[in-house]
Parts: structure tokens; C-alpha cells; sequence
């Protein structure tokens, strides 16, 4: 077959499924193109596609350029599955006779007639190896083409021709097996043994039980001695020129019948059943004599008549061997193969494809979920974070029930109804499981509450489970030996292993824990219980009082802040510590040997009221966390959380997961867990300027309310619990560096539930050939391949049609990058808390279509949009739009209004559909956690980026290492030059970069106005001690004027105003100008409201809005005002918000 191709000047990629044959390997290497070794199966019953297999021959496809896949056999699926999928011709060459093969129809396990109909939907043409073949498989509109197979004809056409005198050598070529006529076989042999003793029956082929059994016939005399096995032969012409005469007796349809075609090309006369296809190769007692089946007489009798007239015997195998050659060798096969060839190798027309995702990825309704709660004590009053979910669940109307071992609480009840029940063990557990109908587990702490309960018991009673790991369960040396987490975590019943910090999520990679098992979700803290702690004028810090409340454990680290308190008693600060524990003793022999008359010892905190009482005296939350000697460590501390709730202050280490929680300067302080190192951080706190501490404590609050926040938490539990997917949406063309990033990004940060869904529209063969890989691969793709390039907003509609999750995230295939674990659920709880939002992601704008009245002049496709009277209704209103590249949709406005235009496909579709979502009555609006621009916008992603955007376009591959260094707080970025560099200058202070000097106000001011609709419109503006680093990006963007607050101030006082006319700017940014005297800074606002036109824009740096300020503008005609205040650890932007205000009428 391989010389048959290459005759017709094609270039044969081979593949084999082993290559324990070394010759024949070496063979096919030789006359090959390229050669692979692919282990692939059979079309068996119950056994589906291997998409893998499928995969890896896509691979081959797309690297040898290959453009028809031609396969050998009907059993082979995976081949043609890659062919359809690759977009390539596919033929199937059929050699079974399936309508009478009843070994393969059993294997397969399908009636012959639905077969037949698979083999013809798998390939674009079929091939039968006979006419027999290609009767079995023809049928209206079933047009296949018969290639007789052909054989070695050079070998055997030299052989010489059947001996004229000596004993006749009659022979059966074959495996071996009854099937192929072994039987009937030795019976022409009895029958001959009589009247032809001469005659020697020579059966060829591999020996074995069968051939054993004849053989001993044979020497028992059961059979005559003529019949001798010969064992196999290494080629055709070694077993051929053995015999004389050939036959074929199998009982089974043969499809082709090789030993009578090699017989005949060397010449000797063959003898076959009227059965299957040998009877097309042989005219009767032409070439050979055809017989009934199983008519055995009738071939002793043939035999007979060839032994009695050695002339006539050479005569038909001369005859035989011309009719070979004319019908089957070479030449023949070749021109068979061209004519089923003929237009295969044209590019096939487009056909769409659709490979569904495997999974089952439909949701069990929340209705029908019944929860189960397993805590080894329950209740308890101090595991609050328990308490809070279970709280939860129960108003969110949840089927919960709680499993416990012991309740040594016997005088403490929740404060809701909650059931409860002790059981003994893992099968006392299991059962109560499946009693109740518990449809999933959760439970807090691995060892030994799922190590020794939840994973045996659920895995008995096939219940699935999920649980959060916290810090002795899996930090403790002795807990950590014997918790068996990775084992657990890849149970197939383990659903998710969640964790409080990226900390943990390391710790358990290391130990075994499948990565996408987990999920970054902490426990939470409800921030109302702890407002009565916050006091007005912290940040003053008057108290001169740290004050920390723990268990006097090792792995707190207290002794430490003991000692740092014996090197702050000059700086009049005293530091109490409540609470109890096994240290006591120490902490106070500590105190009294080393001198220490700063640090006290109070006792614990006698009730909730006393511990809010000392949060609002106190300047400063203490927690100086270590690792214990038996390797016990905090993992995220509750009392951070709640003192950070409270708007207390904390001061902290780097250990474990606290760094997700505290960071140094933004959220709180860090420093080592030294007594020199706590003393140290402590004085730079009193040192801070009062704006600094203030924004602190309002970036932890923030913190706390955003991050820790139950209902979020537990809603993300929610949808775990329920395999409540969102939708993830590709549409890819090319760019296969680019897109496979994107996945794999994807694929390794994405932690809810989700469906990803590839349109691809038309990529090439290696891109293409990699989506079906990560087909393969992954069980929750869906991919579309379209074949044509439907554009990005048709491809989206057609990501859209396949899924039906509530929430459906586009991601630009190309420069849709993701950074950090868990990159969705902000995008999740946005749109759960924003129900009026259909579409979510940044909003952008575009200064030539700003307002209504610039659509329809200023928006070149503005005919093709929906609903264009909305704009005509609103010329004075802004629009903005959501950038493509990355949003998010809500199903419902989906199945409401409908997707993305036809007529708008691509240029201006994202500002089309948002224009057209507002139309409709939806909102948009600005997803936290993420940033996407327009690829031109300027400026651009490295002008606004922080360490909190984990969802980003659009990066280039070479950005990506500064974006992940961004997204760990590896480094320091300035979003002023967009440059990084290892640390600014002057943390406390400044903080300014070393590569453009740019502080923590120029970031702060270029940010706001990055962010601002005012750019690229080159509008006229004042600025007032622009920030020198800023001062070039502020001179390309606006005209006008800048100068400094002393400049202005004397220009005022001089001449009474600046000369400036009425009205004439669009923005006045006054930075550390106001702040002095009541009267110059009356003036000069009075001086901004003058020169400011109506809408214009008023931004202040450098002061504090309050009630008084805000009226003073009010009268001036000023709004109310936006305040915008950044907090990151890698930029490190202004105390002090920017704020904003608009010109909205005349002053007073």
C-alpha cells in the first residue's frame, strides 16, 4: 500500500499502534515519509473515542502538513475523529465483511446496518479491498471505491512453476485458526489418502494449539501421515514455493482472500470456497476452480483432476499468473488508488464542528442541596467562623444539618436554629449520610475531623466532601505526619480542598494536594459585630497603648513583644496583653527578671464589651506570630481580622498566610519577629504622619469588608457545593503563543467551577491541532471549531449558545492574561451584588464619541447599531462603554436581549452591544479586580495596573513577568514611568521611584487622570505644582498653563484674578495648594470657579474633604464631591485621596 502512495507522488506518514516487529518497523521507516509509534485500541463496545489518542494524532496532522488521513481498517476511530476535527480528508479502506463477521459485531457491539452508517459518517471516502466489501457497505448515496489489495508480485512471479513430475504438494496458507479451514483441510486430506497417497498436504503458518491437535492426529493415525505442518514462513515466496497447488477454505466471509492472489502471481492454480471474496479473484477451471462451501468432495475431487494432468495444472497457473498481473499488480493497484484518490487531497469545504465538554456540567438546583456540617466539637463558642456560615446557610433557607463527636458545650447555644447530632465514628457517620439524604459535606480543620471521619465516611457512603484546612490540622509536626492530606485531596469523592491564603495553597501543592482541588477562601469575619470598636481621631494615636489578646501560646510570639517593650520605655509606650494559657508563668518571670515596667499582664478579656472597650483605647493590635518548636503556626489570625474591623491597627509577622491579610504600610505593619524588630516598627508607627495611619486603617477595613467578607465566602462554597459553573468564552483565530498562554492561565488560576468554550474561527493546522490537545486534556472544554472566521462578536454569540451558566466571562484569546489565583470571583460577587448590571468589566470611553450627540457623526458604523434613538433621546449624555478583551455577561440580560451584532462583528462591537445593553434598560458597570484597555489606549496597562487586578488585557507574552512579579509583591511599579525597580525610596515617607522620581502623590494624580475621561482631548487647563514627574505627560495632554501655588497666589492678590477668562477651562488641579489661610484659599477656589466652565472638572491633591470644605464648594457651584484613593504595596500611592469635583452651576 505505502509503494502504491508513493507512486502517486505522495508522501506517507506512517503510524503504528507497536513496533515489537523490528524488521517490518524498519521497513515501513524506509518507505515512509515519517514513521510514529501511537499506541491506539479498537472500536470496542462500551469503550469511547480516546480523546487523547484523537489528540496526538492532530498533532502528527498538524506537524507533517497532512491532508488525508487513510485508514486501514473499520475498527480504527481515533485517526478519522482527528481528521474531521483537523478539518482534513478522512478514508476509511474497508477489508471486514461486518454484515457476516459475528466476532466483530460482537466486539463492537452495534448492528451491522448502524455500523456501516458510522464508518460512512467518519471518513469523506470509503475503499473496499473487493467487490464482496463494497456490496456490503454500498447503498443509495454510498458510492465506495474498490482498490483490490495487491502483493509482492516481484518474488513471486519468479518462482518457478509447479513441478511436472514428483509427488503434488497441495497447500493451505493461513493463521492457523478453525475458522480459516483448517478442518476441512485434513478432511480433503483423508479423502485423498486412499486413491492419492502421493499427494502431501502442506499446512504454512504459525503453529499452535490447532496445529498441535492435528499433528497429533497424525502420529495417532487419525489422520494421514501426508499432512505435514510446516510452521510459519518468514515471506510469501518461501510458503509459495512449497506448493503446488493452493487453497482456500474458510468457513467466514474472507473480504479479500491474499494466499489465493499471492498464489496465482507464482503461477499455481488455486482452489477456493464460493464464500466471501477468492471467488471474484478465480475463473473457474480457468485460473482455478471455485467449489460450494464446505464442499469438500468437490475440492478432493479438483485436486484429483490437477494431479491426473500436470500439463492442464500449468496451464491454469499460467493463465492464473497473466490474470494476476492484468488485474492486481502494481500498475493496477496504482491507477485503482488514483482514481479513489481523485480530489481528496483539495482543501475540504468548511464544516463546523463541535466537541462538547465531557463533564457534566449541569447544577444541582440550591433547592435540592442538603448540607452536612461534620465538626469534631460542636458547638463552639470561640470557632465563630463555624457559627457565621452555619448562621448564613440557615437565612439563605438551606437544608443544613451538623455532625459532631462531642459537645463538651453543654451551656452554649447558637443564636439560630441549627440541628445538631453526635455520632461514634466513620460508618456511624456514613450512615446517618445516606439516612439523611446529605448530599455534601463540609468541615473545618483536616486532622483529625476529615482524615479520621469525613474522608473514610464519605467515601463509604459515596457522599462527596470538601473542607477547609486551617493551621495545627496541617501545620503541627505530628498532624502534618499523620493527616494524610494528599491522599485525601485526591479522593475522587474530595470536591475541594479550600484555603485561607496563597501560603497554604503552596503548603498543600507540596504535600500532594492536587492544585485544582483548591481554592484561595478563607474564613470570614463579620465587620458589624466589631463597629463599635472604631473610635473618630485614631489615627492621631493618643493613647501611647498597644495592646495584644491571645492564648499565651509558643507560636504567638508574645515573649518577643515582652522584650520589645523593655526597648520602648523611653518612647512612654505601654503595652498590655490579655489572655491565658501555659506561658503565663514565663511572661511574667520574664517581666520582673529582666525589669520590664511597660508591659502588663491583665488576664483575659471578660466579655465582648470589655474587647471592643480596649480596641477603642488603644492605638495598636499587636500579634507577633512564630512557628512553635512542635511546628504549630497561626494561619490567618481571627483577631487580626477583627481587630482590622474594628479600625485598630495591627502590627503583625510575614509568617503563613498573614501576608494576604496584612500588609506592611497598606493594611498594617509586618516586621520580623525580633524584640529589636517589633521596638523598631513600632516607633516608625508613631512617626507616620497622621494621613498615613488614617489611610491604613481604612484600607484594612476595606480589606476586611472585601476579602473576608462571609456572604461572599459562603456563596462561593455555594456554588462549589451545587458544581455551579460560569462560563468561560474564548474566540480564538491563530496567535497559538498567545492562546495557549491565555489557557493555560486560565486553566491554572480559575478556582470556582467553570466551562470554558472555544470558538475557533478557522486557525491553522498547529493551532488548531493544540486545541485539540487541551480537548483531550481537559474534561470541561467545549470547543467549536467553525472553519470560517465569524468575528469576535459572532463567535462570542456562538460561545454563549453553549453554555448556560449564570455568568459568562469573555477572555480575548490572544490577550486575555490572568494572574492570580481566583481571578473570577470578584467578577462573581460584582455581578451577585450589582443585579441591575448586565455587563461588567472596565468602562471605557472614546473622546470622539463622548456623548450622545457625537454618535451619529463621530462612530463610523453607527447605521448598523440597535436602538440609535437612545442617543438621538440623549445628547448630553456620557457614554462610556466595557472594553472588549475581558467582561462579563449575565445570562438572564443574554436570554432577554440578546448577544452581540451580526452587522457589527468585529470593529466597534464592544461599544455597539454596550451602547445597546443601556438602550435596553441594563446597567454597566466596573468589575473590581480587573483592567482591560484597548490595545492603543493610552496611557496604557502599565499606567494603571496594581497587584489587585488579576484579570488583564492586553499584555504581551514579554510583559508577563513583570505583571506576575506585580501580582506576587515582588517588586515596586511605578504607574508613572510604568517602570519597576526593587524598592522606592523612603517607604514611610515619599516612597519615590528611583528610575523617574516620581512620589506617591505624582503616582496618585497620573492615575486619576489615567482613569479620567479628560485625556487625549487635549482640553485647556490650569495646573497648580503639577508633581515635576508628572509635569511632561501633563503638558501632552492639556493646554494651558501651569505654575505654582506661590505664582498664583500673588497673580490673585495683585490683580484680583488670573488672566484667565470666564469660563474658559475644562480643568483646574490645584495639588498642595489649599491649606493655609482661610481667606487665599477662598480666594483661589472662588478663582476656579470662575475660570472653570460648566461641567468642568475641579481635582484637589493634597487636602481632606469634609462637610465644611464640601459646602465652601458648594456655594462656588461645585458638586458633591468623588473621592479616589489607591492602596497597593507594589506602588504605593498617596495618603490622601484625589478628589474631584464638577463645575455645575454659577457661585454665590
Amino acid at each position: 500500500m505505502i509503494d502504491g502512495l508513493n507512486a502517486l507522488d505522495f508522501n506517507v506518514v506512517v503510524t503504528v499502534p507497536a513496533a515489537g516487529n523490528s524488521a517490518y518497523f524498519e521497513t515501513l521507516r524506509e518507505k515512509s515519509f515519517a514513521t510514529y509509534v501511537l499506541p491506539y485500541g479498537w472500536w470496542r463496545e462500551g469503550v469511547a473515542v480516546d480523546d487523547a489518542v484523537v489528540a496526538k494524532f492532530a498533532r502528527i496532522i498538524a506537524d507533517e502538513g497532512v491532508q488525508v488521513v487513510h485508514v486501514n481498517t473499520i475498527v480504527l476511530r481515533e485517526p478519522l475523529v482527528a481528521a474531521q476535527r483537523m478539518g482534513v480528508r478522512g478514508i476509511v479502506h474497508v477489508r471486514e465483511l461486518i454484515r457476516h463477521d459475528d466476532a466483530l459485531l460482537k466486539m463492537i457491539g452495534e448492528p451491522a446496518e448502524e455500523i456501516i452508517g458510522k464508518v460512512w459518517a467518519s471518513c469523506d471516502r470509503l475503499i473496499a479491498n473487493s467487490k464482496a466489501t463494497l456490496e456490503s457497505f454500498s447503498g443509495p448515496g454510498r458510492e465506495a471505491a474498490l482498490v483490490y489489495n495487491t502483493v509482492d508480485f516481484e518474488q513471486l512471479q519468479h518462482l518457478a512453476m509447479p513441478r511436472d513430475l514428483g509427488a503434488l504438494r497441495v497447500g493451505m496458507i493461513s493463521s492457523n485458526i478453525p475458522k480459516k479451514g483448517i478442518g476441512d483441510f485434513a478432511r480433503v486430506a483423508q479423502i485423498l489418502q486412499e486413491t492419492h497417497p502421493d499427494i502431501t498436504f502442506n499446512l504454512i503458518g504459525p503453529e499452535n494449539q490447532h496445529t498441535a491437535e492435528i499433528s497429533r492426529k497424525v502420529a495417532a493415525g487419525e489422520l494421514p501421515r501426508s499432512l505435514k505442518i510446516l510452521g510459519y514462513r518468514e515471506t510469501p515466496a518461501e510458503a509459495v514455493a512449497e506448493i503446488d497447488v493452493v487453497l482456500s477454505l474458510s468457513s467466514f466471509r474472507e473480504s479479500f482472500g491474499r494466499t489465493v492472489l499471492e498464489g496465482m502471481a507464482a503461477g499455481r492454480p488455486v482452489i477456493v470456497y464460493d464464500h466471501g471474496a477468492p471467488p471474484e479473484f478465480v475463473s473457474h477451471r480457468e485460473t482455478g476452480f471455485v467449489v460450494p462451501l464446505g464442499d469438500t468432495e468437490g475440492v478432493a475431487a479438483a485436486i484429483k483432476l490437477l494431479a491426473a494432468d500436470r500439463d492442464r495444472l500449468r496451464e491454469i497457473g499460467t493463465r492464473a499468473q497473466k490474470e494476476a498481473v492484468a488485474k492486481f499488480d502494481r500498475t493496477a493497484y496504482v491507477e485503482q488508488m488514483r482514481r479513489a484518490y481523485d480530489g481528496l487531497a483539495k482543501t475540504p469545504e468548511a464544516r463546523q464542528v463541535t466537541l462538547p465538554a465531557r463533564a457534566e456540567l449541569t447544577a444541582q438546583p440550591r433547592s435540592e442541596m442538603k448540607i452536612a456540617y461534620f465538626s469534631w466539637h460542636f458547638p463552639v463558642p470561640s470557632e465563630t467562623f463555624v457559627l457565621n456560615e452555619l448562621r448564613l446557610l440557615k437565612e439563605q433557607g438551606f437544608d443544613v444539618r451538623v455532625f459532631c463527636r462531642q459537645s463538651p458545650h453543654p451551656d452554649f447555644k447558637p443564636d439560630f436554629e441549627i440541628e445538631w447530632e453526635r455520632v461514634a465514628g466513620p460508618d456511624d457517620l456514613a450512615r446517618r449520610l445516606v439516612e439523611t439524604g446529605r448530599t455534601i459535606v463540609h468541615s473545618h480543620f483536616v486532622y483529625p475531623t476529615v482524615t479520621d471521619m469525613v474522608w473514610p465516611a464519605c467515601e463509604k457512603a459515596e457522599v462527596p466532601f470538601t473542607f477547609i484546612a486551617h493551621a495545627q490540622d496541617i501545620f503541627r509536626y505530628r498532624n502534618d505526619a499523620a493527616n494524610r492530606i494528599g491522599e485525601v485531596g485526591r479522593s475522587k469523592w474530595c470536591k475541594k480542598v479550600f484555603v485561607p491564603s496563597r501560603f497554604h495553597r503552596r503548603y498543600l501543592t507540596s504535600r500532594g494536594v492536587p492544585e485544582r482541588k483548591m481554592m484561595i477562601n478563607p474564613n470570614g469575619c463579620d465587620h458589624r459585630l466589631y463597629e463599635e470598636g472604631q473610635r473618630a481621631g485614631r489615627e492621631t494615636r493618643p493613647f501611647r497603648r498597644i495592646v495584644a489578646i491571645h492564648r499565651f501560646t509558643e507560636k504567638k510570639g508574645l515573649i518577643h513583644l515582652i522584650r520589645a517593650g523593655k526597648l520602648l520605655e523611653q518612647d512612654n509606650v505601654r503595652i498590655e496583653l490579655y489572655g491565658y494559657g501555659e506561658l503565663e508563668e514565663e511572661y511574667r518571670t520574664a517581666i520582673a527578671e529582666e525589669g520590664i515596667t511597660n508591659v502588663a499582664l491583665c488576664g483575659p478579656v471578660k466579655g465582648r464589651e470589655a474587647m471592643l472597650a480596649l480596641y477603642r483605647e488603644s492605638d495598636l493590635f499587636a500579634c507577633p506570630s512564630v512557628r512553635a518548636s512542635d511546628g504549630d503556626m497561626d494561619g490567618i489570625p481571627t483577631v487580626l481580622m477583627e481587630a482590622m474591623a474594628a479600625g485598630l491597627p495591627v502590627l503583625t509577622t510575614d509568617l503563613s498566610g498573614i501576608p494576604d491579610l496584612v500588609e506592611d504600610g497598606i493594611t498594617g505593619l509586618v516586621c520580623a519577629a525580633t524584640p529589636e524588630a517589633i521596638a523598631a516598627r513600632i516607633r516608625s508607627y508613631y512617626a507616620l504622619p497622621d494621613p498615613a495611619v488614617a489611610a491604613m486603617i481604612e484600607t484594612a477595613s476595606e480589606r476586611i469588608r472585601n476579602s473576608y467578607n462571609t456572604e461572599h465566602l459562603v456563596e462561593n462554597l455555594v456554588r462549589v457545593w451545587a458544581g455551579e459553573t460560569i462560563d468561560l468564552m474564548i474566540v480564538s483565530w491563530n496567535n497559538l503563543p498567545q492562546t495557549s498562554e491565555v489557557i493555560r492561565r486560565l486553566y491554572k488560576y480559575t478556582e470556582l467551577p467553570f466551562h470554558l468554550i472555544i470558538c475557533d474561527n478557522g486557525s491553522d493546522a498547529p493551532a488548531l491541532a493544540h486545541l485539540i490537545e487541551l480537548y483531550g486534556e481537559h474534561d470541561n472544554l467545549t470547543v467549536v471549531l467553525n472553519r470560517e472566521n465569524a468575528m469576535v462578536g459572532p463567535g462570542t454569540n456562538i460561545c454563549l449558545s453553549h453554555g448556560q451558566s449564570d455568568y459568562a466571562i469573555y477572555v480575548c484569546g490572544k490577550e486575555g492574561m490572568t494572574t492570580q489565583y481566583g481571578w473570577e470571583k470578584s467578577f462573581v460577587t460584582y455581578m451577585n451584588t450589582h443585579p441591575e448590571v448586565g455587563q461588567g468589566g472596565t468602562l471605557c470611553y472614546s473622546p470622539s464619541y463622548l456623548f450622545g450627540r457625537d454618535y451619529p457623526k463621530a462612530q463610523a458604523l453607527w447605521d448598523k447599531f440597535r436602538n440609535r434613538g437612545f442617543a438621538l433621546e440623549n445628547p448630553d449624555r456620557s457614554f462610556s462603554h466595557v472594553q472588549g478583551g475581558f467582561f462579563v455577561l449575565r445570562r438572564k440580560m443574554i436570554d432577554e436581549i440578546g448577544g452581540f451584532s451580526d452587522d457589527v462583528p468585529h470593529n466597534s462591537t464592544d461599544v455597539e452591544f454596550s451602547y445597546y445593553v443601556e438602550s435596553c434598560g441594563w446597567g454597566l458597570g466596573e468589575v473590581p479586580g480587573m483592567l482591560s484597555l484597548f490595545n492603543k489606549t493610552r496611557p496604557g496597562l502599565f499606567h494603571r495596573i496594581d497587584e489587585h487586578m488579576g484579570a488583564l488585557h492586553p499584555p504581551m507574552i514579554e510583559d508577563l513577568a513583570a505583571l506576575d512579579a506585580i501580582a506576587r509583591h515582588k517588586l515596586h511599579h511605578c504607574n508613572a514611568c510604568g517602570q519597576q525597580s526593587e524598592r522606592f525610596v523612603d517607604l514611610d515617607g515619599a516612597a519615590s521611584c528611583p528610575h523617574c522620581g516620581a512620589d506617591r502623590r505624582a503616582r496618585a494624580v497620573h492615575r486619576v487622570l489615567a482613569e479620567s475621561i479628560l485625556l487625549y482631548r487635549r482640553l485647556p487647563a490650569l495646573g497648580v505644582n503639577v508633581p515635576p514627574a508628572i509635569e511632561p505627560f501633563w503638558r501632552e495632554q492639556f493646554q494651558g498653563r501651569i505654575c505654582s501655588s506661590d505664582e498664583l497666589g500673588q497673580e490673585l492678590a495683585a490683580k484680583g484674578q488670573s488672566d484667565f477668562a470666564d469660563q474658559r477651562l475644562q480643568l483646574v488641579m490645584l495639588n498642595d495648594v489649599l491649606g493655609g489661610e482661610a481667606s487665599a484659599d477662598d480666594r483661589i477656589l472662588r478663582e476656579a470657579s470662575r475660570i472653570l466652565a460648566p461641567g468642568g472638572t475641579l481635582l484637589i491633591a493634597g487636602s481632606l474633604a469634609d462637610s465644611d470644605f464640601d459646602g465652601r464648594l458648594g456655594a462656588l457651584g461645585f458638586g458633591e464631591a468623588r473621592a479616589k484613593r489607591y492602596a497597593s504595596c507594589v506602588s504605593h500611592y498617596d495618603w490622601l485621596p484625589v478628589l474631584s469635583y464638577t463645575k455645575t452651576g454659577e457661585g454665590q
